[in-house]
């Protein structure tokens, strides 16, 4: 019984933990609030929606999943399958589809881990892990060209959405492309000086500092705020829709059952780097409770995300307190420090997530 409580093993506490935690965390908001924004609008969700997604939910799916370095959050897969349910239910309100989905997923999640059916996912052998990793990676890489050229992106398959971006590229912006390149040279360099060294960190500071210091926004350069503005305020309690759960009940289904997939990916593809020895039915309880926690603070269904658990682990983090530090740095950012955040140029998160996808 004592598994489904993994806070409360021992190898969380050491205070030698702290920075290298926290350094990871601040690495991983700054990827975590573009991210939540742009995903939200791919799911026809309002932006803020995503951003509550990456908050209390990431703390709760850190504090209960068993997996130390798996960030729970919106992730791009499920934003699509999200789209599908919003777009086809015009006459409902699109935040309670997305809280009801959240709920409903969050409850099967919890079952299948309380009924302990983790072990189907030992089932899913190596290669498709791997192949989901590669996938997931090649789709992160190809979906921030646009934002390094400065130029239109595409939707869909991998081939659509390289053929818009080359189709484009006589339209590149030159200071765009300079400042996503540099982002991606600088943050190598600094691991090949010192990889214990926050580059992550480095790099976005650097490139917001200069960007705001040199008024590179009023000459072009896309920041956050350009996406969506960074809403003020914590976010709101939210009940779901009991009219839309038969109709919901097929996307429910299909969302509990990706999201398992791919958290259980992720967490497998982290570990074995970092030699964790996971338990999967309590990865189901947790990434179950973490859905609920979105359901009830005005997320939409998530997952554990790719490119965020992939900087929390490559940074340094050595325990689940960095999950739930990220969370806790969202709430702080939707409460006070919107506008500092708002100023990162989207072109130098894009670097970094290039080089994410290319690890």
């Amino acid at each position: 019984m004592k598994q489904y409580f993994p806070f409360l093993l021992p190898g969380d506490s050491s205070r030698s933990h702290v920075f290298p935690d926290f350094m990871s965390a601040l690495a991983v908001t700054f990827m975590a609030v573009p991210q939540g924004v742009a995903y939200a609008v791919i799911a026809g969700l309002p932006p803020a929606m995503g951003l509550y997604a990456a908050s209390i939910p990431c703390i709760v799916g850190s504090f209960m999943r068993s997996s130390k370095h798996v960030i729970t959050g919106p992730t791009n897969a499920l934003s699509l399958l999200v789209a599908g349910a919003v777009a086809g239910m015009t006459q409902a309100d699109p935040l309670s589809i997305g809280v009801t989905l959240a709920l409903m997923v969050g409850v099967m999640q919890f079952g299948a881990g309380a009924l302990r059916l983790g072990a189907f996912v030992d089932y899913i052998s190596n290669p498709v892990v791997l192949g989901y990793i590669t996938g997931a990676g090649l789709l992160i890489g190809a979906g921030q060209l646009p934002n390094v050229t400065g130029t239109l992106g595409g939707q869909g398959w991998l081939g659509e959405i390289l053929w818009v971006w080359l189709k484009g590229l006589g339209a590149t912006d030159s200071l765009t492309l300079i400042m996503g390149l540099s982002t991606s040279a600088l943050i190598l360099m600094v691991r090949r000086i010192n990889r214990r060294l926050p580059s992550a960190i480095i790099a976005l500071g650097l490139a917001t500092t200069v960007s705001w210091l040199f008024g590179f926004h009023e000459k072009g350069l896309k920041t956050i705020a350009d996406l969506a503005p960074i809403p003020q305020g914590l976010p709101p309690l939210t009940m779901p829709d009991l009219n839309l759960l038969s109709v919901l009940f097929p996307v429910a289904f299909a969302c509990t059952v990706l999201s398992l997939v791919e958290s259980s990916a992720v967490a497998r593809s982290v570990a074995a780097d970092s030699r964790q020895r996971l338990q999967l039915s309590v990865e189901f309880t947790g990434q179950g409770l973490a859905n609920i926690a979105a359901g009830l603070f005005g997320g939409y269904p998530i997952s554990g995300s790719l490119a965020r658990t992939a900087i929390n682990h490559q940074t340094g983090a050595r325990s689940r307190y960095s999950g739930m530090m990220a969370g806790g740095m969202m709430l702080l950012i939707l409460s006070v420090a919107g506008p500092v955040v708002n100023e990162t140029p989207m072109a130098a998160l894009a670097g970094l997530l290039l080089v994410v996808a290319s690890d």
